[in-house]
């Protein structure tokens, strides 16, 4: 009632509740505090790691501070140096690490002490925990016996407390490393600080929470004195790490600006520190120094190829292949596998190819899994849309196999997208269903937006095939609304709006159609995403050709034909052979539309586009039904027609199916 808020998400509730634990007055003047301070909204907004950081620096109510303090003036010296030496530990804190806390003079009544602060109503003893642990009885109280000590103290008792757990944590020591970040942060022990923060980054990273890390990184960054010699060099590393972060939950905008800052940083130490070193001080971290503005350079190449803006990419990859010494082959093949992609996204799939063959050597003799394993995929998707849908599959479900190896989550993601892809192709609905829900699921669990937009684009591609425009509208709209608020992904967005174009045209809502299909093909313009706006192109064609603009539909049905041929895209020339038959259908042009569509069946054939060449044989099949050309064509159309009813069958495509057998019904075969 007080904060005015219908109700709280749990972890809010679970702060504030802890902060005044059970007392109804503190709990009345804390709720009071955050309203009026306008930490409200900070509360409702963070993350979930941030939460309780963000109720620590809420300010306790005068009345609150006075009434706890009076208590704590009651206490005894010793027992208020004890209170203090406890509130540095936190919240819980057990005999055990008190008593190396505390004065040595203190230790031997300490016990002694501690009763009395349970006596006081302080603190209470944690039922069945041995060495005997206790809490304090409000967040609160533990705040202000906090607060009453001087910065200088804090410092240094802080410092004991990481001590005493580094030693005797030392075989356990991972599980501590945010506890020891926490305490040295607060110790004024840089060196330590530095050390333990990047360890508790590299712990979040492990478990995919780069919010987190980047925290870290932040933290690290902080303790970097900018007399030490090695200050740029830190930066520089840190400044990575956060790019790095960034990247892998689909910020790449970000993550180009931090990289790119991490890339000045390290050119300003080489130009004015001369000996650089190869091992950064507290880290134990190897620098390769002579090959860094190579990493650097193609890093910030991926994260523009990530942002779809390819030429940008493609420039990147240039100066880090210039910058990259002799026989460092692992390092080659990123660069080579990144312009395959690069490529790929433009459309020249050819080129596309030869790149990524020239890095799978390289990649080879490097002995590198992992990215041997993205290659395979990369190379996949190129072999997919030049039509070798076979060989497509062969490479994803390598990499899937490779990733799987590895323990690798990301990887796995990826690969079961494009062996989801290369199913859907193939005229497998269901597999393509199953891996590309693999990826929408492991995407969500390590919170990357850019991935989970993918997968989710893709199962609403699946579901339109199937028939299920409404389900596939949901997922559809899904990656809309991300691009909405997040201005990313581009080419992903304008994609699932295509789609949702296709989904609307289906269900006979042709302006939303319209509507939907302008904004998409206006972002895949942006993205310069060459083959997916052959898509669009075709799904302008079919949109006017069915609201009765075939002049349109002619042009944008010859554009996306042309490219198509022009980029070596063998599956979508049989698509866009087959909207240019169903064009000359319409002008009443059946010849030209037989021959269309033959092409098309023949061509969806050799590639082994399933899905493609059931749609050709529907189409010749409605051709012959209708008896214009001459009596044996309309014998033919019984054959074909069965035939494309097998493939929609087997494949689960619903809606195409159900036409199929209409037809089949109409005319009485």
């Amino acid at each position: 009632t007080i904060l005015n808020q219908p109700e709280l998400s749990p972890r809010v509730q679970e702060a504030i509740l802890s902060k005044a634990r059970g007392n109804p007055l503190f709990l009345e003047q804390v709720s009071a505090s955050i309203r009026h301070s306008g930490a409200l909204d900070r509360l409702l907004n963070a993350p979930a790691f941030k939460v309780t950081q963000e109720m620590a620096s809420i300010d306790i109510p005068d009345q609150i501070h006075t009434l706890i303090m009076s208590r704590i003036d009651t206490l005894g010296n010793d027992a208020k140096e004890a209170l203090r030496g406890a509130a540095v530990i936190g919240n819980t804190f057990d005999m055990a690490t008190l008593k190396h806390v505390v004065e040595r003079g203190q230790r031997t009544r300490l016990r002694q002490q501690v009763q009395s602060l349970v006596r006081f109503d302080l603190a209470v003893r944690e039922e069945g925990l041995e060495p005997p642990t206790y809490r304090f009885k409000h967040a609160l109280i533990q705040e202000v016996a906090y607060d009453s000590l001087s910065f200088a103290r804090r410092r240094e008792l802080h410092h004991r407390v990481g001590a005493y757990i580094e030693e005797t944590s030392a075989e356990q020591l991972e599980a501590q490393y945010e506890i020891l970040a926490h305490h040295y942060s607060r110790s004024a022990d840089l060196s330590k600080t530095r050390h333990f923060c990047t360890k508790a980054a590299e712990k979040a990273r492990a478990v995919f929470s780069h919010e987190e890390a980047i925290a870290y990184y932040n933290h690290c960054l902080s303790t970097i004195n900018k007399k030490d010699d090695c200050a740029s060099f830190l930066r520089s590393y840190f400044l990575e790490c956060i790019g790095d972060c960034h990247g892998l939950s689909g910020h790449h905008q970000e993550g180009a600006q931090s990289l790119y800052s991490s890339l000045r940083e390290w050119n300003r130490a080489a130009r004015w520190c001369g000996a650089v070193p190869t091992v950064l001080p507290d880290l134990d971290v190897r620098l390769m120094p002579d090959m860094r503005e190579s990493v650097l350079y193609h890093k910030l190449a991926v994260c523009q190829e990530k942002r779809s803006d390819l030429d940008s990419s493609l420039r990147w990859l240039e100066r880090a292949r210039r910058a990259l010494p002799a026989r460092r082959p692992l390092q080659a093949a990123k660069i080579l596998t990144t312009k395959s992609v690069a490529l790929f996204r433009k459309g020249l799939y050819e080129a596309a190819i030869r790149q990524g063959r020239s890095a799978l050597v390289l990649c080879r003799r490097s002995g590198d899994l992992r990215q041997l394993a993205y290659l395979h995929s990369m190379l996949a998707s190129s072999y997919l849309e030049s039509g070798d849908l076979k060989r497509a599959l062969r490479y994803d479900r390598s990499a899937l196999r490779l990733y799987e190896k590895l323990g690798d989550l990301l990887g796995q993601a990826l690969a079961n997208g494009n062996v989801g892809i290369s199913y859907h192709a193939l005229g497998y609905l269901d597999r393509a269903l199953h891996h590309h829900t693999a990826t929408l699921k492991a995407s969500e669990r390590m919170g990357n937006p850019t991935e989970a937009a993918t997968a989710h684009n893709n199962i609403g591609d699946v579901l339109i095939n199937r028939g299920h425009f409404q389900e596939a509208t949901v997922h559809l709209e899904k990656v809309v609304e991300m691009y909405d608020r997040l201005n990313e992904p581009v080419a992903v967005a304008g994609m699932a709006l295509v789609n949702l174009s296709r989904a609307c045209q289906r269900q006979q809502h042709h302006q939303i159609a319209e509507e939907h299909l302008r904004r998409g093909i206006g972002l895949l313009r942006k993205a310069d995403a060459q083959s997916l706006l052959i898509e669009a192109y075709l799904q302008q064609a079919e949109l006017q050709l069915e609201t009765g603009d075939t002049d349109a539909a002619v042009r944008a049905g010859k554009r996306a034909l042309r490219q198509s041929r022009g980029m070596g895209a063998k599956v979508l020339e049989a698509w866009a052979l087959r909207v240019m038959g169903c064009i000359a259908l319409a002008r009443g042009q059946d010849k030209q539309a037989e021959v269309n569509f033959q092409e098309s069946a023949a061509l969806a054939k050799r590639i082994n586009a399933t899905y493609q060449r059931g749609l050709a044989l529907l189409a010749l099949a409605e051709l012959y039904g209708r008896g214009r050309l001459d009596r044996r064509s309309y014998r033919q159309c019984q054959p074909l027609l069965g035939r494309s009813i097998a493939i929609f069958r087997k494949m689960g495509a619903e809606a195409d199916l159900s036409r199929a057998m209409q037809l089949q019904m109409d005319l009485k075969l």
